[in-house]
């Protein structure tokens, strides 16, 4: 809430009397007098307003239509049809079966290198397994070897010490 002050301020007047002659006068003294006064905070409430759409009202439609003009011509069109004999046909054919057998020819080729690439390397798989059972049989006797070995180096050691 607001405050205001309400009262008389201001620079004081001075009045300008006659001198009077045989009674006092007392001067004037202005009373200045202060009064505080609550002024409520005015009250703000939100309004809808509406405003209507413009209505439109058609006077006048200007449209030119134009329909498209369309020429058809009709194209003359020739079609060459090919006229094959039968020995022209059997030549193709001849050529054709020739092509096929070359393909195949190096086709049946490319397979044979492939399988004796698989035949030796499945050689070379099976030596190579052979090698290593060989080189296991071997490394049991050499445990077994070695393990006698120690065996007999206990018991010389033990009839050393008895005897």
């Amino acid at each position: 809430m607001g405050k205001m002050k309400v009262g008389s301020a201001g620079s004081p007047k001075v009045a300008v009397v006659p001198p009077v002659q045989s009674q006092s006068v007392q001067p004037q003294m202005e009373q200045v007098v202060e009064r505080i006064v609550e002024i409520p905070k005015p009250v703000t409430k939100d309004v809808i307003v509406e405003i209507s759409k413009p209505v439109y009202n058609i006077v006048e439609v200007e449209q030119v239509i134009q329909k498209p003009k369309i020429k058809v011509e009709e194209v003359q069109q020739t079609v060459i049809k090919p006229v094959f004999t039968i020995k022209q046909e059997t030549i193709i054919l001849d050529q054709m079966q020739k092509k096929l057998e070359e393909s195949v020819a190096i086709a049946t080729n490319k397979l044979n290198a492939l399988n004796a690439c698989v035949i030796q390397k499945n050689a070379e798989t099976q030596e190579l397994q052979g090698e290593l059972k060989r080189v296991k049989n071997e490394l049991v006797v050499l445990k077994v070897c070695a393990i006698a070995s120690v065996v007999a180096g206990i018991v010389a050691a033990l009839a050393s010490v008895m005897g």
